[in-house]
């Protein structure tokens, strides 16, 4: 069997006799009870090969659709010009990056028709002199796929009159889909989020948006169903190597890469960029990752001083995860919408779900993944594992505090009002604690307050409090007076009370001291 790893194309999929997972039953329709589509997806999720689908479709390529279920529901196969624009082509350094990318794919489709508008060089103005003279000489309406709708905004976040600039761009380009509307015959966006100030969503006020809709919940994406009937042999052959059953190999899948649902009543599905790679392989990894990580991302959990540890478990208004406002204070839609928070729950009575890491794959990379970003590349190179993991494990806190010191001297400053030091520092011992697999919990709710930080390993636990610019004895005082070790009591293993200072002025640990 071959597998289409990283191929984005249809045609080069059924031509080269790539393993295709039919869609096109949901494609047609698609294609067929509407005419202005929008979905997000996050990032290797088959949004671009879900376009590349209907750009074959919508030119008639009856050839490539044999065998799949578009074959027997289709009989007409008009050939319509089809317009399609993939904004992932970058870089958007400056406004020239997007008046570049528009009109480098405006020029293909120029030349192709024969036809550029002699009196502009406006990307929008371009684009409705092509669709209306591509119309007049083909007799044939427009079909308009625009593929990382939303790429040159998201590479400017963080960066508001960038970010500004880019959208002015944008918004007149795309609003050519609602003045041109009599000569469309089908269009769609895809993107990672669904940018609630980008115009095409008012301007468009008829535009579907089946992100979150029950029966498109598996349009991009893996089912269970779909695994276990096109790929046995391979699930087969993955037992064997593992000298294991065909159940457990499933529910390492399962385990690794399921658990992504995009509506409150949809189908899971795998990730399936690294499902086909495990498939491949016969190697259960973290290839996600490793194939590129959000920077926008996390400028803006940095930005906004998000609490890290309270990732999980989070409710939030369904209506809230379907816009984002990139200057809002709150990354949640944001964080859902990337893939790295799906639902888990929905109470249909407050329209509220409940949010969490959809697999393991996700839960540690993206741990491992924000090390680096929040201490700096260096430091984190620096930082010894091996020896932070014994110090922890056999109690050592000298030790081990020594080395998140080291740590915190390559912690990347960031010159910003407000910016909150105190959440940054909880922030990172959070994540190095989780990486190496020590169970952690920051802001412990008890009944007299929260505690800092608990830290459990098989021999110890470590009840942690931090105060800034104040004393380590303060620190101590509070988990006496606030009872905080009183839950630990009955457990055998040795409790350790450890107060420490956080120093703004050094940006980093000054004091601490032990109890037992």
């Amino acid at each position: 069997m071959k597998f289409p790893i990283g191929i984005q194309t249809f045609s080069e999929i059924i031509d080269g006799d790539f393993v295709y997972l039919d869609k096109t039953r949901q494609i047609y329709e698609l294609v067929n009870t509407g005419k202005y589509y929008f979905l997000s997806r996050p990032r290797r999720f088959g949004k671009s090969l879900l376009l590349s689908t209907l750009h074959a479709y919508f030119e008639g390529r009856r050839d490539l659709f044999k065998g799949l279920d578009m074959e027997a529901l289709e009989t007409e196969w008009i050939k319509y010009p089809v317009l399609h624009f993939d904004m992932n082509i970058g870089p958007y350094y400056d406004i020239n990056g997007v008046w570049e990318a528009l009109n480098t794919q405006l020029s293909v489709y120029e030349n192709l028709y024969g036809t550029k508008d002699p009196n502009s060089a406006v990307p929008s103005l371009r684009l409705r002199w092509l669709i209306e003279n591509i119309v007049q000489a083909t007799g044939r309406n427009v079909v308009i796929l625009i593929d990382e709708y939303e790429k040159p905004v998201l590479e400017a976040m963080g960066d508001e009159a960038r970010e500004e600039a880019f959208r002015a761009q944008l918004k007149p380009f795309y609003g050519t889909l609602n003045t041109c509307d009599r000569y469309i015959r089908f269009a769609m966006l895809t993107g990672v989020t669904r940018l609630g100030k980008m115009s095409v969503f008012s301007d468009l006020n008829n535009v579907i948006d089946i992100s979150m809709r029950d029966e498109f919940s598996d349009i991009c994406g893996i089912t269970s169903r779909e695994i276990e009937t096109v790929f046995p042999e391979q699930i087969g052959e993955m037992s064997k190597k593992e000298d294991t059953t065909i159940d457990d190999i499933m529910e390492r899948l399962r385990k690794a890469y399921n658990g992504y649902l995009f509506s409150p009543y949809g189908t899971k599905v795998f990730n399936p960029f690294s499902l086909l790679q495990a498939l491949r392989w016969k190697v259960i990894g973290n290839y996600w990752f490793s194939s590129g990580t959000p920077t926008y991302l996390v400028r803006l959990l940095r930005r906004c001083s998000f609490n890290l540890w309270s990732i999980e478990g989070k409710e939030i208004e369904i209506g809230r995860l379907e816009n984002i406002n990139s200057f809002s204070a709150d990354p949640l839609p944001l964080i859902y919408q990337s893939g790295y928070l799906t639902i888990k729950g929905y109470d249909k009575d407050f329209r509220t779900v409940t949010l969490g890491y959809p697999n393991d794959e996700v839960r540690q990379g993206f741990i491992d993944f924000l090390l680096p970003c929040y201490v700096g590349k260096d430091a984190s190179d620096q930082f010894s594992l091996r020896r932070f993991v014994e110090n922890v494990r056999t109690g050592d806190v000298d030790g081990f505090m020594e080395t998140i010191q080291a740590l915190f001297a390559g912690v990347p400053y960031v010159e910003e009002n407000g910016f909150d030091y105190e959440a940054e520092f909880r922030n990172v011992l959070y994540i190095v604690f989780s990486m190496l697999g020590f169970h952690t919990e920051a802001e412990k709710h008890i009944n007299k307050g929260r505690i800092d930080l608990v830290v459990k390993t098989a021999d110890y636990i470590y009840v942690m409090e931090f105060k800034v610019d104040g004393t380590p004895e303060e620190a101590l005082r509070q988990i006496e007076d606030r009872g905080y070790a009183a839950p630990f009591a009955a457990d055998p293993r040795t409790l350790l009370r450890v107060g420490a200072v956080f120093s703004k002025e050094r940006r980093n640990i000054s004091r601490w001291t032990v109890r037992e």
